[in-house]
């Protein structure tokens, strides 16, 4: 009953933390170039992920998953700002299609992350933090878009 309480108060957290993330990003992202945003947030979502797995106590474990939720929130946006922008206005609308298909392939980075714990530990007892570098190395991805992604072209080059 107790592990079920924390569980729900984990997702729950996370979601709130992503919710507050997605309400304050656009104002974040008002101010930040998003390549330099993707960096931090990222970073900040690491570092809260590094202190949920390897903190052992499950109350500084509960308050790092909104922090998780709320370092990604601006990831989809920012990332599909900036491959969006690198296209011409007649090209927008296939690559968006695109962008929002890529989003269901990241759904299978949750099974990868069991599979990894299972085979690392076992079915009844998976090892999660193993599983976990999975998600560390989808951080370190998305943070090298940041350091390695395209500027928003000029008027001149989209013309061209």
């Amino acid at each position: 009953e107790g592990a079920e309480a924390a569980k729900n108060a984990a997702i729950g957290n996370y979601w709130f933390g992503l919710l507050m993330g997605r309400l304050l990003g656009s104002f974040v992202l008002d101010k930040l170039d998003s390549k330099k945003a993707i960096q931090i947030y990222i970073s900040g979502a690491a570092v809260a992920l590094a202190v949920a797995i390897f903190s052992g106590d499950i109350n500084i474990t509960l308050w790092a998953f909104p922090f998780i939720g709320f370092f990604i929130s601006i990831m989809f946006p920012s990332i599909y700002g900036m491959a969006i922008d690198k296209y011409k206005k007649e090209y927008a609308s296939m690559v968006s299609g695109i962008l929002c298909t890529a989003i269901i392939g990241g759904a299978a980075i949750a099974p990868l992350i069991a599979k990894v714990a299972e085979m690392s530990g076992s079915t009844e007892s998976p090892n999660w933090k193993a599983g976990m570098l999975v998600a560390f190395g989808c951080y370190a991805y998305i943070f090298s878009v940041g350091v390695w992604g395209k500027n928003k072209p000029s008027k001149k080059e989209l013309a061209a």
